[in-house]
């Protein structure tokens, strides 16, 4: 009788130990979740990077001739520049921040660390996230008061002359946005590595 019940005893034990193994390898994260936390940021980084860059370079200057005086004519010189609109400012010095910040987190991630580390880690990338969010939402806005106007302001699309200019600031808010979206899946991978470790 005691054999037997020293058997079931193991036996239970031996049960036990088996479903906690199976426990901790169910909530243990997978191993590809962090390789595509390193791709996410990567991602995020160039786009917003060169969000900040084509932003940072977007001029474009006209000359128009109102007239002709004898044999001189008279120029009037017309510029735009996205250092004119404070919008436009805040965006490259957002995306610039944020790839900086992406940068340095792929840097940091090479070392060892600790779960308190992926925890700051995950509060800065929502900072970020809406830091570079507001940006691209704002410049968004001005970019389509410049191609569309607002008649009722009396604010007239400058588009039709300005066309470079345009198409270059739709071009870094479009890489903007791009950037928005890696931050926004990096957060949510990040959600669950953190939610899992937490379990395990």
């Amino acid at each position: 009788m005691e054999m037997e019940s020293g058997k079931k005893v193991q036996n239970r034990m031996s049960s036990s130990s088996s479903s906690a193994e199976a426990f901790n390898e169910h909530t243990k994260p997978p191993r590809l979740l962090p390789l595509v936390l390193v791709v996410l940021r990567i991602g995020a980084m160039l786009s917003t990077g060169t969000a900040a860059l084509v932003m940072g370079f977007n001029k474009e200057i006209k000359i128009l001739t109102l007239g002709m005086i004898g044999t001189a004519s008279i120029n009037q010189t017309h510029v735009a520049d996205f250092k004119q609109t404070p919008s436009l400012i805040y965006f490259v010095i957002a995306n610039s921040i944020t790839s900086v910040y992406n940068l340095s987190a792929l840097i940091l991630s090479l070392f060892p660390k600790r779960r308190r580390f992926s925890a700051l880690l995950h509060l800065t990338d929502s900072v970020v996230l809406a830091l570079i969010a507001t940006a691209v939402s704002v410049a968004a806005t001005i970019g389509n008061l410049e191609k569309k106007g607002n008649f009722y302001n009396r604010w007239f699309p400058i588009c039709g002359m300005f066309e470079s200019f345009c198409d270059q600031g739709e071009t870094a808010i479009i890489l903007g946005f791009v950037g928005v979206g890696f931050l926004l899946m990096l957060c949510v991978v990040s959600s669950i590595l953190i939610h899992r470790n937490i379990v395990a």
